[in-house]
């Protein structure tokens, strides 16, 4: 409703909430529909057997093979604030729009193993990690939440990556390592001139209008 009645206010004159919000939905509406799977992937879950395929999934048992043997690398696509927070031992972070990023560290595996919170990104990453290394690629069944509901261990580091490399997640001042003080500063001084910086914009003009409720 918050941002209904902001959004209104902006002069957008057809602004509506829904009644019940996303429970409604979810309650009335038509089920989920499955993630889309990439090409020659096997789905979510499926035991591989013999030897694996490129962007075939592995489980926890398997992972935890892999990594007591030479090679593996594991890639980590959550945000960078939640890998801050907890991430498989040893897993390099990326952002899959960025993936050439870590092309370097990917030279020498012989297996990669992506992982992001639930799985479902990682399976996409896949096909993408392609071009990027010869080593045999395999997503992980469930992601993170899956390796940690199993009794995986978890590592956390606050200064990796770098708040500088933190472009995919608005860091607030005090997810900082440095710079806590001048950026809520920088925070502040937006904020203040937020109205003289929308004067000067000239494309948005503010109103008073009613938000329409039901749609």
């Amino acid at each position: 409703r918050m941002s209904a009645a902001w959004l209104r206010q902006m002069g957008h004159r057809d602004v509506f909430v829904v009644e019940g919000g996303l429970d409604a939905v979810r309650a009335s509406g038509r089920a989920a529909s499955p993630a889309a799977q990439p090409a020659g992937a096997a789905p979510a879950g499926a035991a591989p057997t013999g030897a694996a395929p490129t962007g075939s999934g592995i489980d926890f048992a398997g992972l935890t093979a892999l990594l007591a043997a030479p090679g593996t690398v594991v890639v980590d696509l959550a945000r960078s604030i939640e890998y801050r927070d907890g991430h498989i031992p040893g897993a390099i972070w990326g952002i899959r729009t960025r993936l050439a990023a870590i092309g370097g560290q990917l030279a020498a595996a012989r297996q990669v193993v992506v992982t992001s919170p639930d799985g479902v990104l990682a399976r996409l990453a896949v096909a993408e990690l392609r071009g990027l290394t010869g080593a045999e690629l395999r997503a992980l069944d469930g992601g993170t939440e899956a390796w940690k509901a199993a009794g995986g261990k978890l590592e956390k580091d606050r200064a990796v990556p770098a708040d500088d490399d933190c472009v995919d997640f608005y860091l607030r001042p005090y997810d900082r390592n440095s710079g806590v003080e001048a950026a809520m500063q920088a925070y502040l001084s937006w904020e203040i001139d937020l109205v003289q910086e929308i004067v000067r914009d000239g494309t948005v003009h503010f109103g008073v209008g009613q938000v329409g409720v039901g749609h």
